[in-house]
């Protein structure tokens, strides 16, 4: 299972999202609130936590898992890269769309990816959000056809991703020496 892990310092509150179902009720007590879909559960809100607004995505993870390891149990947790780096090998357009057909090597594999960038190319590298992982926004990626075409995950944007330190436009363009399958967060 992979997670949402967000920090909103206006509440001083840890947000973990763990599923995209719809929430049918609520569990409130003085440092938690456990969201519930049925029997399952979606969602933890983590209460009065004082926490620097310029804290790495990594130090929020360990505090966020160290608070609900009581509750969740963090060895189900999926410990891969939600988003890496990936190469893509082949691309090519999509007659009448805007769209892409794109093949990506990750490291272990190679998969097709539906891409509505216009910056994407052959040989460039870029960030990938893999299937079952989460947005920043809480979307949830997963897996999709568009215009007859399967597509395994999303090639991202730094806007998609809330970064600034990548180019603006398009998805994320890499140096070509970016090691493939890197997670976003060690570059």
């Amino acid at each position: 299972m992979n997670l949402l892990i967000a920090y909103n310092s206006r509440f001083k509150t840890i947000i973990i999202k763990i599923s995209n179902k719809q929430r049918t009720s609520i569990v409130e007590n003085e440092d938690m609130t456990l969201i519930y879909s049925g029997s399952e559960l979606i969602g933890i809100n983590v209460l009065n936590v004082e926490l620097d607004n310029k804290i790495s995505r990594k130090e929020l993870e360990m505090i966020a898992l160290d608070k609900i390891s009581h509750v969740l149990d963090v060895q189900q947790i999926n410990k891969e890269p939600q988003f890496i780096v990936v190469e893509v090998i082949e691309c090519e357009k999509i007659p009448d769309t805007h769209l892409s057909l794109c093949q990506v090597k990750t490291g272990k594999e190679i998969i097709q990816i539906v891409c509505g960038a216009s910056n994407v190319k052959a040989g460039m590298k870029t960030i990938l959000a893999k299937v079952g992982s989460w947005m920043p926004n809480g979307l949830f990626i997963e897996q999709g056809k568009l215009r007859g075409h399967d597509s395994f995950g999303m090639l991202c944007s730094a806007k998609e991703l809330n970064l600034d330190k990548f180019n603006e436009k398009g998805i994320i363009e890499l140096s070509r020496f970016t090691k493939i399958g890197k997670s976003l967060w060690e570059l």
